[in-house]
């Protein structure tokens, strides 16, 4: 077996990729100087619904849990619907589609963020106006938004970066 394929008994010894120790960049082993963007929590039901997706075969685009999901957001927004899609890409791409942004429309976002957020905007065709973020949140510095806000405007694209 290569060094990069899993076993059986993968699953009983799992370790995050962060810390996997064949887990590399740049020729240097990550280690305890490796600090994670996001380290997942996976220490309820993750395992027992997964295995149940699969066991059923819906593990794409319909069943069971993805009707629970549509509901419990639509309620949890006081909607009628919800809509579940493939990621968060293609929802900020919908979000931004929904409300009629499109060409020549602009629409302010911060410029530290992931690659989606403005992907979604130049998509629709509209043009991202990037607000600079505040060194202590890393979230849009709310003090220059004024400054950005023209008749073009159409939206303020708000990013909790890290959860602040």
């Amino acid at each position: 077996m290569e060094n990069n394929q899993l076993s059986e008994s993968s699953a009983d010894s799992f370790v995050p990729f962060f810390s996997h120790p064949l887990t590399t960049t740049h020729n240097r082993t990550m280690s305890d100087e490796f600090i994670p963007v996001n380290i997942p929590d996976l220490s309820g039901n993750e395992e027992k619904y997964v295995s149940e997706c699969v066991r059923t075969g819906w593990i794409s685009s319909f069943g069971s849990f993805v009707t629970r999901f549509e509901e419990g957001m639509a309620k949890l927004a006081g909607r009628k619907h919800g809509i579940a899609v493939s990621n968060g890409s293609d929802a900020l791409e919908l979000a931004v589609r929904a409300l009629n942004i499109g060409e020549g429309d602009e629409i302010i976002v911060p410029a530290f963020s992931i690659i989606s957020c403005t992907q979604a905007i130049v998509y629709n065709k509209a043009v991202p106006v990037l607000v600079d973020c505040d060194p202590e949140n890393f979230n849009m510095k709310v003090e220059d938004l004024e400054g950005l806000i023209t008749e073009r405007t159409k939206a303020i694209m708000v990013v909790h970066t890290y959860g602040f």
